[in-house]
């Protein structure tokens, strides 16, 4: 694989049949370069929020917001730990934030990511892949 190879990629999100507001929310990054991938590879990125009303969408901003901002600025980690650095720091952050307001109790998001690089992708919260077949789970 290449890094210039193209990537087929679409994202989207529907609200359902239940809800009134989306409290979905995901990011699609490619690397820039052949130096970004070789390093840090395409990361994709979901997150389904969890709560009432507008919390749930909050947090799954956040997650996005977070997980795609830390993980890059991790750059002195190998990938596969600055993606678990990542989701640690949103789910420390968000829920201090769910904490600290009495309205944004119960606020939180399920998230899944993939960094896709030359030879593995790490799907947090625990798969690694050797493209493209799963091999193991890594402890959480």
């Amino acid at each position: 694989m290449n890094w210039e190879d193209h990537v087929d990629h679409a994202g989207a999100s529907d609200i359902g049949i239940r809800r009134t507001n989306n409290q979905d929310a995901f990011a699609i990054l490619l690397a820039p370069s052949e130096d970004v991938w070789r390093k840090r590879g395409h990361l994709f990125l979901v997150a389904d929020g969890m709560g009432a009303h507008a919390v749930g969408e909050l947090a799954s901003k956040l997650a996005v917001d977070m997980i795609t901002h830390n993980y890059y600025k991790l750059a002195g980690l190998p990938a596969t730990e600055a993606l678990r650095r990542a989701f640690a720091d949103a789910n420390t952050s968000i829920h201090h934030r769910g904490q600290a307001n009495r309205d944004f109790q119960g606020m939180g998001t399920t998230s899944t990511a993939i960094a896709s690089a030359s030879f593995l992708a790490w799907s947090a919260p625990g798969f690694l892949l050797r493209l493209p077949v799963i091999i193991k789970a890594l402890p959480s």
